[in-house]
């Protein structure tokens, strides 16, 4: 099997093909963040982006106001 073979078999195995860009960004950012530990400086580094633009998008998927919400924080 080929290395071209083995990535839609991934891509099949993930469902890829049925989400939205956004959807997959969404999962990368926020793997890579969890994988620094939350260090939003390291992650935007990591994956290449600018801070701004991971903050942007965290704050488009409410990422911030479900974690204020989980520490008690009233909305």
């Amino acid at each position: 099997m080929g290395v071209l073979d083995e990535m839609n078999r991934a891509i099949d195995l993930l469902g890829v093909k049925r989400m939205t860009l956004d959807e997959i960004k969404k999962i990368v950012f926020l793997s890579r963040l969890d994988v620094h530990g939350g260090d939003k400086k390291l992650a935007a580094a990591s994956l290449g982006v600018s801070l701004k633009t991971l903050y942007n998008a965290l704050h488009k998927w409410g990422a911030f106001e479900r974690k204020l919400r989980g520490k008690g924080a009233s909305r």
